[in-house]
């Protein structure tokens, strides 16, 4: 309500992320930011996030075996810098994977093993997570020991796991694997803020101070007989936990105040810190906090058979096993580590069995293993901590620790980033800003942050039909400027991101695809119906639960061509009922007003024909919101090309004249004229003469003149309700599209649950429909899987070379020709399948072909790049159908070829 009415906010609302008194009262004084100011300083964020990093010119440097191919055959000073991680903040390390958690918030991971990806078992490069997608993810914790698991800690409190999970370990209530993040439902009501990974275990800790673990019944300190294969409550005596770190048995957990600790589960070499050789059943008290002086623990940590404790005097305890505690000797209960004893440790990072330190000033150390030259030093284990060149070098701030590996960055943690702050310079085309400082617009920006967090939290309970709108209350004028689209304009993308994928999640199902059939190609010359002609009325009577699983809801079988649909001719039709619709072979679609005019915004966008309004013209927009629908919920973006008033209408926020300016500026400039026509010296002898309108009639939006009130034909128009006039001509062009829509809501209904769209801003889902409108050919890199090749091979050069220089138009094509689609997904992460190049044998400066079912160019050699330009070109403009002479679909038969293990009963196209 506040920042619809301008008014103050509840006074209880602070800003601890701001220091400087005047600037927060400043941020929190909404008389002198304007809901503008406010939409463009999101629009800033979010365009343009970099701005925003509180370092910027980020290194990052890696170290070990980080995957199956990285370690090296000699120990040495040797970094890999990894340019790729040029946006991370948080870095985390498992057994051969990292993950980074970057500026958006996004994750990316590399290496081997429990990668959270749908198919690939490793990978070279930084690649998103898809089932992570559109989630902020706020931590990531990996395990570091052979049959290891991950947690992702996401806004909201969500927690996901994925992995090995042997004993319970994901806490999804079975002992199963998961190759892919799923959701732990027991968490979900919980206010969860930190995760942690062990061997055989994992653990969190709440906001209340709850503790809850799960997993291996000796690790997870319930003294049971039986595994705990879903989270559960375990208290600590006398006190409250603020943080926990998992070992690879054990456990250790912080108060919130950093005074008190416990620790229990396997003690062999007394890396529970207590008094004690034998394993602890439950949790157990530390005492060495007793006779430290008031000092706090900031920070601990965990590895295979040790413990570290973090001081808030900066210095480093530790405990346990002699080859990773850097006390040389077995050591029970926390000793402060002597090598370090004159220095300042502002971060640390416990691996499998070795650790690293930055020191205040700027000296990196470390100790324990370094038999894959984890520690970037010449010999195979250090017991005592010693400078690190490499990375003391290059100037690192943050590091972490997996198995055999490390990684580290010229960005400081998180913890040690508390405090900061940014002050980005206005860019010049945000106009209303001006005024304000970076500094000032930071300031703002944490409260539109905040309002975007709880707006997370509490979105499961709004109201979100117009209906209950009215019953809420003092949250009314709020819940109204949500449903109106005023205030949606403030949502970060994650306030709309998280609810849809849960939305998306909890409301999936597994039907099987069914078969369509669709025929392109006539033996006698005539023209085949459009493909959208023939397919809606297949696909209309299907139940709701074909449209909502999360593989495509119907197979096409194409009359005359070769292909077993695996995916190629489900996207290659669809790719041809947008191009139908945006053109002049269906009149479901019809250009922007201004397009005939050629004057205003918009010329090259598409509107919904309002003549259209037959029953069957109906069905097809149903059966165009199912499109819009599924390729939300499948991830396979259509290039529909719609104005952007169209976006507004679909997610529920009405029309003003501003938008209907931006599809028709001869229509609202009319409407203008006639309203101040007395400022021209007009008057009401002359007004007819002026105006060639003699009554209650106005151009709709196919430029056809329609009556714009009841009887409006025999209602004259004359000087004087002229203004009753531009009423009903604005009202009758604001509700133009209504049956339209409705009819295309409904059709979406069948594929997603429809309240969520009052979470949506208009661009986010028209992103999350069309994809991204430039291919990005470094995305298709990134993610390219070679075959026969290699990405330095020369053809393959070539072919990156070549497609760098095609224009957009082209690149469209090439991605068509590839994989059947003409868009990518705005988000890299949801790309379902790796782009393959194969490298063939086949007659040299031939025709590349493809096969779309599985994503791959199968390229054969050239003499020179221009040669192969040229050939490439010819194939994405000339390849116009799908194996007409069955050609391939026999070879791959024969061969196998193209099959990998993502292919869920696919063959070929």
């Amino acid at each position: 309500g506040s920042f619809m009415k301008r008014s103050a906010f509840p006074l209880d609302l602070s800003l601890p992320s701001v220091e400087d008194e005047e600037e927060a009262a400043l941020a929190l004084d909404n008389r002198i930011w304007t809901m503008e100011m406010d939409a463009q300083l999101v629009h800033w964020n979010t365009e343009r996030p970099k701005d925003w990093q509180l370092v910027s010119g980020g290194h990052f440097y890696m170290t070990g075996q980080y995957s199956e191919s990285s370690s090296r055959t000699s120990r040495g000073t040797e970094l890999d810098e990894m340019a790729q991680f040029d946006t991370a903040m948080d870095l985390c390390c498992g057994d051969l994977s990292t993950y980074a958690v970057d500026i958006t918030h996004s994750v990316t991971t590399l290496g081997a093993r429990n990668l959270g990806l749908p198919s690939a078992s490793s990978v070279s490069s930084p690649v998103p997570i898809p089932k992570l997608s559109g989630i902020t993810v706020l931590q990531v914790s990996a395990s570091k020991y052979p049959d290891g698991h991950c947690l992702a800690l996401c806004e909201g409190s969500s927690v996901f796991s994925w992995g090995d999970g042997t004993y319970g370990k994901l806490g999804t209530g079975s002992s199963s694997r998961s190759r892919v993040p799923k959701e732990i439902e027991a968490l979900r009501n919980q206010d969860v803020i930190q995760v942690a990974c062990g061997g055989a275990h994992s653990a969190c800790v709440t906001s209340t101070g709850n503790l809850f673990t799960w997993g291996h019944k000796e690790c997870a300190g319930h003294n049971g007989s039986s595994h705990v294969n879903s989270p559960k409550v375990l208290p600590m005596p006398n006190g409250t936990a603020g943080q926990v770190a998992c070992g690879h048995r054990f456990t250790v957990v912080v108060s919130d105040d950093g005074r008190r600790a416990w620790s229990f589960g396997s003690n062999e070499e007394g890396q529970l810190g207590l008094e004690q050789d034998f394993r602890q059943e439950t949790p157990k008290e530390l005492s060495f906090l007793h006779s430290l002086d008031d000092r706090y623990v900031v920070e601990v940590q965990c590895g295979l058979r040790y413990s570290l404790f973090l001081m808030d005097n900066s210095k480093l305890f530790s405990c346990g096993s002699a080859t990773s505690n850097g006390h040389n000797l077995l050591v029970r209960t926390p000793q402060p580590i002597v090598g370090l004893s004159s220095r300042k440790v502002v971060a640390m990072t416990a691996g499998y069995d070795h650790v690293v330190v930055v020191c205040s000033d700027g000296e990196v150390r470390g100790f324990g293993d370094n038999s894959k030259n984890q520690l970037s030093l010449p010999n195979e284990k250090y017991s005592e901590p010693t400078k690190i060149p490499s990375l003391t070098e290059k100037g690192v701030k943050q590091v972490c620790a997996g198995r055999r590996h490390t990684c580290a960055s010229t960005i400081p943690s998180r913890r040690s980033r508390r405090g900061w702050k940014v002050s980005p310079a206005v860019p010049a085309q945000y106009t209303t800003l001006k005024s304000m400082t970076g500094s000032q617009c930071w300031a703002r920006l944490s409260i539109i942050q905040h309002f975007s967090a709880l707006l997370s939290q509490t979105g499961p309970f709004l109201h979100l039909s117009e209906s209950d709108v009215a019953v809420c209350g003092r949250f009314e004028v709020g819940l109204r400027g949500l449903m109106g689209g005023s205030v949606r304009q403030l949502f970060l993308p994650r306030v709309s991101s998280q609810p849809l994928q849960r939305a998306l999640s909890s409301t999936a199902t597994s039907s099987r695809s069914k078969e369509i059939i669709v025929r392109r190609l006539l033996q006698d010359g005539r023209k085949p119906k459009p493909n959208f002609t023939q397919i809606y009325p297949q696909i209309l009577p299907l139940s709701n639960d074909n449209f909502r699983s999360a593989n495509r809801p119907w197979r096409v079988k194409l009359i005359g061509e070769g292909a077993d649909d695996a995916g190629g001719a489900y996207d290659d039709t669809l790719t041809e009922m947008v191009e139908e619709l945006q053109s002049k072979t269906l009149n479901l679609l019809i250009p922007c007003p201004n397009a005939a005019s050629n004057v205003g915004f918009n010329t090259d966008r598409w509107i919904f024909n309002p003549e259209c309004v037959s029953e069957e013209n109906l069905k097809q927009f149903t059966f165009i919101g199912i499109l819009f629908g599924i390729a939300v919920r499948t991830k396979r973006p259509l290039s529909f090309s719609l104005a952007p008033a169209m976006w507004k209408l679909i997610v529920g926020i009405p029309l003003n004249m501003s938008d209907i300016e931006e599809m028709d500026l001869m229509f609202t400039q009319t409407l203008r004229g006639i309203e101040d026509i007395h400022l021209s010296g007009v008057t009401a002898e002359n007004f007819s003469e002026v105006i060639p309108l003699d009554c209650f009639e106005a151009q709709n939006s196919t430029g056809r003149f329609v009556s714009v009130a009841p009887a409006g034909c025999h209602i004259a128009l004359h000087f004087h309700n002229r203004k009753e006039y531009i009423k009903h001509a604005l009202e009758f062009r604001l509700h133009e599209f209504d049956k339209q829509v409705a009819a295309v809501r409904s059709g979406m209904a069948k594929v997603l649950p429809l309240a969520i769209l009052s979470l949506c801003t208009p661009a986010f889902f028209e992103q999350h429909v069309c994809g991204a409108t430039n291919i990005d050919i470094n995305v298709l890199r990134r993610g390219t899987r070679y075959r026969e090749c290699n990405a330095s091979t020369q053809r393959v050069t070539w072919l990156w070379q070549t497609l760098e220089a095609f224009t957009n138009e082209e690149r469209m094509l090439f991605l068509r020709f590839v994989s059947g689609r003409s868009r990518l997904p705005n988000n890299p992460a949801d790309i379902s399948q790796q782009f393959q190049i194969v490298a063939t044998s086949s007659r040299e400066n031939g025709l590349p072909t493809s096969q779309t079912c599985f994503f791959q160019l199968r390229l054969p050699n050239f003499t020179s790049q221009s040669i192969m330009a040229d050939k490439l070109r010819y194939s994405i403009n000339n390849c116009k159908c799908i194996d007409a002479d069955n050609y391939m679909l026999s070879r791959n038969r024969e061969d196998n070829i193209g099959q990998t293990d993502s292919d869920e009963d696919e063959t070929d196209d």
